[in-house]
């Protein structure tokens, strides 16, 4: 049974080292020392001494558990773009994949360089893709079709949750439809 999923009411959640002790494989797969996984963001991997969010893998509300496996611990930047309308291991590979925080420089377009990361392919190759396919006036289509595709209503409250849900929806495509299997 997938215990990321709804048990009975909200209740209190679990404490930090609790979250640790039940994604201990996760923690060791993003090479945090679990000593320290209670105070370091799983996501740009920096320490901190004052406590971490706990950010919901699925969100309690798409129904989500309480359970410790249901939980990432991110820094609040982190945590305001993790992609949280995302499936659980899409969420587990963008930990995997995400800089850490001294590698992180200033970016003017974001979304390019999260499309970049997470798919292995150039924005504008996977553009090319698309006209080939449909077109230069098909590519809007696409866009639109892909962005409500309810990817954006699945999105955290913030620009960044939203951003991080859109790339989500285009790696998906490109996966599923554009990718050589």
């Amino acid at each position: 049974m997938n215990t990321f999923l709804k048990k009975k009411g909200r209740g209190k959640p679990p404490s930090f080292s609790n979250i640790v002790v039940a994604q201990r494989d996760i923690i060791y797969s993003l090479d945090i020392p679990i000593n320290s996984a209670e105070k370091t963001c799983w996501s740009c991997k920096k320490y901190f001494s004052s406590n971490l969010e706990k950010a919901h893998i699925v969100a309690f509300s798409k129904g989500g558990s309480n359970l410790p496996d249901n939980y990432f611990l991110l820094c609040h930047n982190c945590h305001t773009n993790q992609p949280d309308g995302a499936p659980p291991d899409y969420q587990i590979e963008w930990l995997q994949k995400r800089p850490q925080f001294w590698e992180v420089r200033f970016d003017a377009n974001p979304f390019k360089s999260e499309f970049e990361l997470m798919s292995g392919i150039k924005i504008q190759e996977f553009f090319g893709l698309i006209i080939d396919r449909h077109g230069t006036y098909g590519l809007r289509g696409v866009f639109k079709k892909t962005l409500k595709g309810g990817t954006i209503a699945k999105a955290g409250m913030t620009s960044g949750n939203a951003m991080a849900n859109a790339v989500h929806a285009f790696v998906h495509l490109y996966r599923s439809e554009y990718l050589d299997k």
